[in-house]
Order: structure tokens, then sequence, then C-alpha cells
């Protein structure tokens, strides 16, 4: 998957950036920064090839994961924050 996200977006390119990190900005925008799975049972319901993958492509360097669950009681929506 990293040969092929570094063939479709190159880290030395002619971008117009000057940090760097041009090619992390793209793949973090292609890619998402966010997702929702739902929770069936108390597990994560995904389906029989899926799973859950953090990239970092601007580092290495330390980053938080922000877990948010929201939840439905008695048929009204509840948020609660997880971290």
């Amino acid at each position: 998957m990293l040969a092929q996200l570094e063939r479709v977006v190159p880290r030395e390119n002619s971008y117009r950036h000057g940090e760097g990190n041009s090619q992390a900005h793209i793949l973090s925008v292609m890619l998402s920064t966010s997702i929702n799975i739902p929770v069936r049972g108390g597990k994560l319901a995904l389906g029989k090839w899926q799973g859950v993958m953090l990239a970092e492509f601007d580092g290495p360097r330390e980053r938080n994961v922000i877990v948010s669950v929201a939840a439905l009681s008695a048929g009204k929506a509840k948020k609660t924050k997880v971290s």
C-alpha cells in the first residue's frame, strides 16, 4: 500500500509548500483523518476483511488518538466522549 501511495503522491516533487511535508498533507486529505465505526455487542462491527489502520505520514512523531462514542438511548441520541 505504501508503495502505491508513493507512486500516486511522490514524497519528492515540485510542491509549493515550504515545510517539506506536502506529501503528508495530500495523503491525509486522500485517506481521511477520521472514521465512524458502528459498535454491536461491545465490539467493532467490521466486515470479515476490514480493520482499523492508523497511518503516520509526517513522522515519526507522537500523536494522540481521540475516540468519541455516540450512543442511542431510548430513541434519543446521546454523545459521550472517551479519551
